[in-house]
């Protein structure tokens, strides 16, 4: 249910994923072949790393029936597949969505979900996350990690959102990850801080699908949500985005006009509400990345 390593301390990188879901898409075994290093040109323990990204993110998935195969899901074929919107993993609303991705679900990238869904300060170093992180694994009747693995597993989150730059670090590394655009997170001995405020190129298509991804979560069933559980409940899209109160508001405004708009706002009575006529099979569509 929960887990906090298969990255290999590798932080995501531009082009692992598209072609991934390229590779994916040829050969759902291709992980597990003897090509894999030819294949995808990076050692076997990046290769690891590279499925655990797809997964994580959202662009991969298990096929049925198979322990090991893997295969894209609609949002990786039409974001990184033949004739995709963003086939080099370039576009602010592909970084903001595979960051949604990342945060949305506790099962393949737990700490992620944890520390942007969930943790209250403006800032976290090692040892508070490890006390907070146990009192929250425990309530939940699952294990919690060895010292060693969290702390690999929040630098390689730190290494995502404020890579290094040092003069001994990776300069591959401080370039090639998408998550380090967003500008939500930068680090200083030792401590991860986290940057609340405007998200300039956050879209409100992106922002409604997340809202719906959430949704589906929290209230499947259900033809109203409120404005407070889509922008203040622990892992709603206000708080994983790290949005302020104001650009949350104008981005519900803006996701409501939309023209194929999936919900519409309404404050009737002094009660700020979401409403939609169905429940959806699917929050994503292929319109996710259109500007």
């Amino acid at each position: 249910m929960f887990s906090f390593s298969g990255h290999e301390t590798f932080p995501l990188r531009f082009l692992w994923l598209p072609k991934a879901v390229r590779a994916a898409a040829e050969n759902p075994g291709v992980f597990q072949s003897d090509e894999a290093i030819a294949t995808f040109g990076v050692g076997k323990n990046m290769v690891r790393s590279m499925k655990h990204w797809g997964l994580a993110a959202g662009v991969l998935q298990p096929v049925n029936g198979a322990r090991s195969d893997v295969e894209p899901t609609p949002f990786g074929i039409e974001t990184f597949g033949d004739g995709g919107t963003d086939p080099y993993c370039e576009r602010p609303e592909t970084a903001w969505r595979l960051h949604w991705e990342l945060c949305r679900g506790p099962e393949r990238a737990t700490l992620w979900h944890y520390l942007f869904g969930h943790w209250r300060g403006s800032g976290v170093d090692l040892p508070a996350l490890e006390h907070e992180l146990t009192s929250w694994l425990r309530s939940r009747d699952a294990d919690v990690p060895s010292t060693s693995t969290l702390k690999r597993d929040f630098l390689c989150l730190a290494a995502c959102y404020a890579p290094a730059r040092s003069a001994s670090s990776d300069p591959e590394d401080a370039a090639t990850c998408p998550l380090s655009s967003l500008g939500l997170a930068h680090r200083s001995a030792g401590t991860l801080y986290f940057r609340g405020g405007r998200r300039a190129r956050l879209s409100a298509r992106v922002f409604a699908d997340a809202i719906l991804d959430f949704w589906g979560e929290v209230a499947p069933g259900r033809l109203t949500l409120s404005i407070d559980e889509a922008i203040k409940h622990a892992g709603s899209p206000g708080r994983v985005f790290l949005l302020s109160e104001d650009q949350a508001f104008e981005l519900v405004e803006a996701a409501s006009a939309l023209e194929d708009a999936p919900f519409r706002f309404d404050s009737t009575a002094g009660v700020q509400q979401l409403y939609r006529s169905t429940v959806p099979t699917s929050a994503f569509s292929s319109s996710t990345l259109v500007a």
